[in-house]
């Protein structure tokens, strides 16, 4: 029985997926790179949109604040006329005759200010002036507009203003046309023929048509609502293009590296187009290099290893045939019993290095630091090689630099190398050939030398000296200490080198102390 997917990969409860997984073009979204660029376009698109929708209304408030302040300033002054020429008669100082009812409210009013229903002096000339005169019920009075030329049913505004002691403002529409109206009741003692007074009640009203304001916005607005659906299409087009375009060479890098990790070294990786995937396809290039290089030497090394096992094994199993034979004499069978042993410690020995050296490859050996006495390290050393450098007729010694007696160095790594280093010269050069240990300081560093006068290492060993299994004389040597002291020295942040010439041979081991 199979258990269910875990919630977290795909977002959902109880093994269901969410209702927008389901959907196609989300998912799409969602979870490739096509998808997300496009996703970013889209919204940056969407968010341009917003924007500009937001900024419509601020348009449309910026256009009509300038009528609305018009406007308030005209009804303002005109309330501000009325008292003062509440006593003034008809036109040219003659009395108004009662047949002349307008006329007389409009002298009052400011002398022919809105004439024929038209604002002159007052306001702009767009606007409209107009006056109620209130009668009946003061809670719903009856309107009647007293301009002479032009004659409209009141609007919202004014009708509210008639029954309100304050000023009423904003915007109304009358016979579909929006406007700005502000409308405002007063009282006022207007004078007669007879020279008596009579109150009217009044409401002055003033608008402005503010319906090429709305058009504008209006266009504004679906301009932008076109633009950016357009633009959003645009983008959305584009990042489609753009991303396919980008993943095509992505998969063509991935297709190689699958290539790659299957063994295949011949892949070829492009990166055209682009700064970054030309430099992925250059990262890529390498790693193949690299990878081919480490398959060679693997390779190179199993085969190596294989036949080096192979030589001793192969040996030894001559040898233990041959002491089957039950015919022969004591002295023969211990002859081959001695090469049998060689042969078994040779292959002892070249375990032993396989294991030190895949130790080293998978780094779990470990340096640790501590002052050393050079002096007495390097008497140590000595003192095993007395034996072995006896047989070999050698001379032994040691130098030391007196500002390297101390050093802070892994004292048994060191030893373990130069140890090396000696069998190797004792192992590989003519009997009667001197050996020279030594350690010297070179600013922050501590270099220890084994210096021997043979004849040198042949001109075609120097390059490879350090690789696996290379060796001058493979009768006596596996080929892998040097790669092992080398391997070694490098985890200690140090170096192995060697400088080789007829009659002088110098390996240094130089390392941080």
């Amino acid at each position: 029985m199979t258990s269910p997917p875990p919630s977290g990969e795909h977002g959902e409860r109880g093994g269901r997926p969410r209702l927008w997984d389901r959907i196609a073009l989300i998912r799409w979204f969602k979870s490739s790179l096509p998808g997300r660029i496009s996703a970013v376009f889209l919204l940056a698109a969407i968010v341009t949109v917003a924007g500009l929708l937001y900024v419509t209304p601020r348009l449309e408030s910026s256009l009509i604040e300038p009528r609305e302040q018009s406007v308030k300033q005209t009804l303002a002054l005109g309330l501000a006329a009325a008292p003062v020429l509440a006593y003034a008669t008809g036109e040219g100082g003659v009395p108004a005759q009662p047949t002349d009812y307008p006329t007389v409210l409009q002298s009052v009013f400011g002398f022919g200010l809105f004439r024929n229903g038209q604002s002159r002096g007052l306001g702009s000339s767009a606007q409209r002036v107009v006056l109620y005169e209130l009668t009946g019920d003061p809670k719903r009075p009856s309107m009647r507009d007293l301009s002479p030329d032009v004659q409209e049913r009141a609007s919202s505004i004014a009708r509210r203003a008639a029954v309100s002691r304050r000023r009423i403002e904003g915007i109304t529409s009358v016979g579909g046309v929006p406007r700005i109206e502000a409308a405002r009741r007063f009282n006022i003692n207007a004078a007669q023929p007879d020279g008596s007074f009579r109150n009217y009640r009044l409401v002055l009203s003033v608008w402005q048509d503010v319906d090429d304001v709305q058009r504008t916005v209006e266009i504004a607005r679906q301009r932008i609502i076109v633009a950016g659906i357009g633009g959003a299409s645009i983008a959305l087009i584009l990042g489609v293009w753009v991303t396919t375009r980008l993943t095509r060479r992505i998969r063509a890098l991935e297709a190689g590296a699958r290539k790659v990790a299957r063994g295949d070294f011949t892949a070829q990786f492009r990166g055209e187009g682009s700064l970054e995937l030309a430099r992925l396809a250059r990262a890529l290039d390498e790693m193949q290099r690299q990878l081919a290089e480490l398959e060679t030497a693997r390779r190179r090394f199993i085969a190596t290893a294989s036949h080096e096992l192979r030589t001793p094994l192969s040996t030894l199993q001559g040898f233990l045939e041959l002491l089957e034979d039950q015919n022969l004499d004591p002295e023969r069978r211990h002859e081959f019993v001695m090469h049998a042993s060689q042969q078994a410690q040779r292959l002892s020995k070249l375990a032993s290095d396989l294991l030190d050296l895949s130790r080293l490859d998978v780094g779990s050996v470990t340096v640790k630091r501590a002052p050393v006495d050079v002096g007495l390290l390097l008497e140590g050393l000595l003192t095993e090689f007395r034996v072995a450098g006896a047989n070999h007729a050698s001379l032994l010694r040691r130098e030391i630099d007196p500002r390297a007696e101390t050093a802070l160095v892994d004292g048994d790594r060191v030893l373990q190398l130069l140890r090396a280093l000696v069998n190797n010269a004792l192992t590989h050069t003519p009997a009667g050939t001197n050996i020279t240990v030594g350690a010297r300081r070179r600013g922050s560093r501590v270099e220890f030398t084994v210096a021997d006068d043979g004849p040198g290492i042949p001109a075609e060993l120097i390059r490879d000296i350090f690789e696996a299994f290379v060796t001058s004389d493979e009768t006596r040597g596996s080929g892998l200490g040097l790669a092992i002291g080398r391997e070694l020295a490098r985890r200690m942040q140090g170096d192995l080198t060697v400088a080789s010439e007829p009659g002088s041979t110098v390996f240094t081991l130089s390392l941080p102390a």
